[in-house]
């Protein structure tokens, strides 16, 4: 936790991840497997992921700290993404199938899994949908051999985010192309991105490819959401930033707004730089120079950032206490339970905060809850965290 206004080394350690971010490519090693097209791409994303982590940390450097949260959805949601693009291995098949017939698919999915389709897991029919589980790494519909590479990858590249809304088709001019082909073209498009990388989706197909834990959903969840207060322009989002007062505070430095975005930039960083070390080791492997001065980067950067307790599991005091205070709350008679120590509970049983803007000041200043006794002291006390 940072306790003066320069932060004291979480600023160096941003810069330091952000810059292994977007120079990734350059620390690629040609070994026997050769360098291979999918390798230069994700190193272009990484360099696309560090533009926006980059960007982030300069509005907040001139206390543009709503729009630097906005960044930094953009910058969550380019890093979940690839998680898929470089690490995912199942993806989820979605189509139309009347009742009727759901017993004849069943048993044609059947057929397919136990000959030619053993990359088929499992399937099920949800409101007229059947959901078919493919595990596989090579383009739909191909079992191939050889290269690791994520199903995920292929679509994300192939993918025409200009292709009109659908619905708008007929309203919009376009090519020398039958409207009836650019409707089709805009409504598979969409389809498409709808059903692998929408954010509900995009979680979905990150926990069904194990990328991501029960626990770490929860986490995301509340950060996504913090984030899309301010994408969304929230009120109470902006009077928790700016103050109640008119004029607002917009333009005055803050050191809890400044410490937040330096967090997000440290653990999207980090959690890119992770994810690519992981593709680098599946077949064709990619060796990657001085990588044992990066992870030593990383574990440094992670063990200063371990208070903000995102995709991760190191809740603090004071997150302990809350859970105590959350229990107690649903006693009907709540004074008349024995005090609990915080400390006693397992990490995996505290629940997560909801306001990661809100905790981090408190995280600030010593806490005592007089009906309870519990006392949760500052991590690094400050006085205007009493404010």
């Amino acid at each position: 936790m940072t306790l003066g206004d320069d932060h004291d080394g979480l600023p160096s350690r941003a810069e330091s991840l952000i810059r292994t971010v977007e120079t990734i490519g350059s620390r690629f090693v040609v070994g026997d497997t050769g360098r291979h097209m999918q390798h230069d791409d994700f190193a272009e994303r990484g360099r696309i992921l560090g533009d926006h982590l980059r960007a982030a940390l300069l509005l907040s450097d001139e206390a543009h700290y709503a729009a630097a949260f906005v960044v930094l959805r953009t910058a969550l949601e380019h890093h979940l993404v690839d998680r898929l693009v470089l690490l995912a291995n199942r993806y989820v098949q979605v189509y139309p199938v009347k009742k009727a017939n759901a017993a004849l698919e069943d048993r044609r999915l059947r057929a397919l899994k136990a000959g030619p389709r053993p990359d088929i897991v499992r399937w099920s029919m949800d409101n007229g949908k059947m959901n078919v589980i493919v595990k596989g790494l090579y383009p739909q519909g191909s079992l191939g051999h050889g290269l690791t590479v994520s199903p995920y990858y292929f679509v994300v590249d192939q993918y025409d985010p200009f292709t009109g809304r659908p619905w708008h088709i007929g309203q919009i001019a376009g090519p020398f192309v039958p409207v009836g082909d650019r409707r089709r073209k805009a409504t598979e498009a969409k389809a498409l991105w709808d059903s692998l990388f929408v954010y509900d989706k995009l979680k979905r197909n990150l926990k069904l490819n194990h990328l991501l834990t029960l626990r770490q959903a929860i986490q995301l969840d509340t950060h996504y959401g913090f984030l899309s207060a301010y994408g969304h322009g929230a009120g109470q989002a902006y009077r928790l930033l700016y103050g109640h007062n008119t004029p607002s505070s917009i333009g005055v430095r803050d050191h809890y707004a400044s410490e937040l975005v330096h967090l997000y930039v440290v653990t999207i960083a980090s959690e890119e730089i992770l994810a690519f070390a992981r593709m680098a080791k599946r077949p064709p492997v990619l060796r990657l120079a001085n990588w044992a001065a990066t992870q030593t980067d990383i574990a440094a950067a992670k063990s200063a950032t371990r208070y903000f307790w995102f995709f991760s599991e190191t809740p603090q005091i004071l997150d302990r206490v809350n859970e105590v205070h959350t229990r107690l709350a649903r006693r009907k008679e709540p004074w008349t339970v024995p005090p609990q120590d915080p400390m006693a509970i397992q990490a995996n049983r505290v629940k997560y905060y909801v306001n990661p803007l809100v905790r981090l000041k408190e995280l600030h200043r010593d806490m005592t809850e007089m009906t309870s006794g519990q006392t949760s002291p500052a991590l690094f006390p400050r006085p205007d965290a009493y404010r």
